[in-house]
């Protein structure tokens, strides 16, 4: 098969790839709010966990980036399914480049723009492993 053995989990009983990234991303979460309670205190460190920005802005784009990247880590986890490990990971950071600047670029209005070497890249990416 494309996969070449061991898509699905690992091969010696422990989590695969694909759980451990899914796993570390709370992991690095609750690693940050750590590393602010050290550095600026407890309060800093409730308000980083609890997404306060000071800002209602920043916090609906905090929370639509963490909702993307769900949605991203998703597609990566049936993308595990239907690819190898490696075409998996190029069309995750392939889509994930696109979709980035044109979420950016509807959100922020023309202060962020695509431009077309981007555009080439990251199309690039996608038909390379097509």
């Amino acid at each position: 098969g494309r996969g070449g053995g061991g898509r699905g989990g690992s091969r010696g009983g422990g989590a695969g790839p694909p759980s451990l990234y899914v796993i570390r991303s709370p992991i690095v979460y609750f690693a940050n709010v750590a590393l602010v309670a050290l550095q600026d205190g407890r309060q800093a460190a409730a308000d980083v966990l609890l997404l306060r920005t000071g800002s209602a802005t920043a916090t609906r784009l905090a929370i639509t980036r963490s909702l993307l990247n769900t949605l991203k880590q998703i597609i990566l986890s049936v993308a595990f399914v239907f690819l190898t490990y490696a075409d998996a990971f190029t069309v995750f950071k392939g889509v994930g480049t696109l979709s980035t600047v044109l979420v950016a670029r509807r959100l922020l209005g023309s202060g962020e723009a695509l431009s077309r070497r981007e555009l080439a890249c990251g199309l690039l990416i996608l038909a390379g492993i097509t």
